[in-house]
């Protein structure tokens, strides 16, 4: 709990310097322990209060979650912009669906909805939808990439071209 207290105090805005394991595991745990626990908040029946608490935490989290995978990245000897190289390919994905709706200026809200969740798939034209699922797969495996980087591989005590480990 300790480094997860940390990140979000003392390192909050730091994308210098270096991350341990311990440091990464510690975060992402406790992260995930708060979502589990909103998850089971909106389980029992409180799922608009769940859902704004969720929204409100994610928000809150979002640099120190990017802040400490950088830094892990850095104790791996690699560059952080690994880390936003699948979040480039997902907004430009993003931009591509935006576009492909604003086509059709009569969408209503509930279209919108049927389209994600699998219906209205004649909003996007075949090669829109080739280029998105194209474009959200690489961010994914990119991202797995870097997830894998940053929980197995262990520091790289001899590199210091990204600072000392700090505490």
């Amino acid at each position: 709990m300790k480094y997860f207290i940390r990140g979000i105090t003392r390192h909050y805005f730091n994308f210098k310097g270096r991350a341990t394991r311990a440091e990464f595991i510690q975060f992402i745990s406790v992260i995930l322990g708060i979502e589990v626990c909103l998850f089971a908040f909106a389980f029992i029946g409180f799922v608009q209060a769940a859902q704004v608490l969720s929204v409100v935490f994610e928000v809150f989290i979002i640099i120190p979650f990017l802040s400490v995978m950088v830094r892990r990245l850095h104790d791996c000897d690699f560059s952080g912009w690994w880390l936003f190289i699948p979040l480039l390919l997902a907004f430009i994905a993003y931009c591509i669906l935006a576009y492909a709706m604003s086509e059709y200026p009569n969408l209503t809200d509930a279209d919108i909805k049927e389209f994600f969740m699998g219906g209205k798939q004649d909003i996007l034209s075949d090669n829109q939808r080739l280029s998105i699922k194209i474009l959200t797969t690489v961010a994914g495996v990119i991202l797995i990439f870097v997830g894998v980087i940053a929980l197995f591989l262990p520091s790289k005590h001899k590199a210091l071209r990204f600072g000392r480990l700090g505490r």
